[in-house]
């Protein structure tokens, strides 16, 4: 059976094949006119002719050792055309009795158009030598850095939040009575390097993708504060359309309203004649509501490091969860350092920043402060991994030592995974 990589590259090879069966007799007609007739019908055999045609075999021979020696690939996608027009070729030069070739000045059996197969040949041999030839790594060192990097899966849970994150998922996964509630947003703040992607990863692991979609969208790979706008509704579109094309078509249309800024005169007339009988934007939004619940389905969006944005961005992203976004059945999961979104807030509320969050999220979790007992753990895990026999012990004793007050140094300078 054949899958989708294949199918990728068997999609060019017939929609070239489509196209020469359709616009074949007009495309031939325009090539004779543009480059036969005028250019090609007038070259003759001549002996200077065979020495450029020979100097230009010896140049593609140089190219095509210098192709090997840098390794340079050829896709099967490319293979699949270039082998296609040589097909064409080759019935044009052998079978097809419609155009008179001129022959080599020295060699009358052999004609000037026959120099494609030899580049054809030198494609073939790059190409077979690049499939044939496997990418070789680089040489790596026994001595990388430890990166702290997020883990996925509950097995890699060395603190004992993945009970949490199931419990969390449960209640997510729970169906709200009022099913016209709008949006649930949930937020969970911890300090930067505190785990939150983590803890996002445990819950969604946890989450039954059976008639729900799950969407993890990344607001900091946006460029502007309208186009977070933009992506996110692409995002969102992009998980409908499969199943609802008529939802999708609505939000699309209901974020062509909310993108659209410096209107002149001319542009609003323009839109209002070619959208006259369309909905208003609180009807499209109403309308939106209605077909997502009948879609029978749970909308998941986890949204990540709220944190990394600047504060207009910040605010844009809140913005669409309880405004622009705030539909029935979808629940966004959002990470972010509270103190820090906190400060975004304050440029455009000074008096109630501090609140400003309960009237975005209706539940807020903070992750709980590392034990200090599991991190020294990690330290001497890594020293172990990397000090000498004879001086791990040592290495053990430093991380564990403790002032005269009983306390370990290191509680006072690592309070997250990513300090270890």
């Amino acid at each position: 059976m054949m899958n989708k990589k294949d199918l990728k590259y068997l999609l060019p090879f017939s929609f070239i094949t489509a196209l020469s069966i359709i616009f074949g007799k007009n495309i031939i007609a325009i090539y004779d006119t543009i480059v036969v007739i005028g250019v090609l019908d007038v070259i003759k055999s001549a002996a200077f002719i065979d020495c450029g045609i020979i100097l230009f075999a010896l140049t593609s021979l140089v190219v095509l050792k210098k192709l090997l020696d840098d390794k340079k690939r050829i896709t099967k996608t490319s293979f699949c055309i270039i082998t296609f027009s040589y097909l064409f070729f080759l019935y044009y030069r052998y079978v097809a009795d419609w155009y008179w070739y001129s022959s080599f000045y020295f060699a009358h059996s052999v004609k000037y158009i026959d120099i494609i197969s030899l580049i054809y040949f030198e494609f073939l041999a790059i190409a077979i030598y690049t499939w044939k030839t496997p990418l070789l790594r680089p040489k790596y060192h026994d001595d990388p850095f430890i990166v702290d990097s997020p883990i996925t899966d509950h097995s890699q849970d060395l603190f004992g939040r993945n009970q949490f994150a199931i419990e969390l998922a449960k209640k997510i996964q729970s169906e709200i009575p009022d099913r016209d509630a709008k949006s649930l947003a949930i937020g969970i703040n911890g300090e930067w390097g505190s785990g939150k992607t983590s803890f996002c990863n445990l819950v969604h692991n946890s989450i039954d993708g059976n008639n729900r979609v799950i969407i993890n969208f990344n607001p900091w790979r946006s460029s502007t504060p309208t186009k977070i706008i933009e992506d996110f509704f692409s995002v969102l579109i992009g998980e409908v359309q499969s199943y609802d094309v008529n939802l999708s078509n609505k939000l699309s249309q209901y974020s062509n309203t909310l993108t659209k800024i410096d209107e002149n005169t001319l542009t609003k007339a323009i839109d209002a004649f070619v959208s006259n009988a369309a909905e208003d934007k609180g009807e499209l939004y109403e309308s939106i509501n209605q077909s997502i619940k009948e879609t029978n389905k749970q909308f998941i969006i986890f949204i990540d490091d709220l944190d990394r944005l600047d504060k207009k961005e910040i605010v844009e992203v809140l913005r669409i969860i309880r405004n622009t976004a705030d539909f029935n059945n979808i629940v966004y999961i959002v990470s972010y350092d509270k103190g820090y979104v906190e400060e975004a807030i304050k440029e455009i509320n000074k008096h109630n920043y501090t609140t400003y969050l309960e009237k975005i999220f209706q539940f807020e979790f903070t992750l709980p402060p590392y034990d200090f007992g599991t991190l020294r753990d990690e330290i001497k895990q890594n020293l172990e991994n990397k000090l000498p026999p004879n001086l791990i012990i040592d290495g053990a004793k430093s991380v564990d030592y403790a002032s005269n007050n009983g306390t370990p140094y290191t509680n006072r300078i690592v309070f997250t995974k990513r300090d270890v």
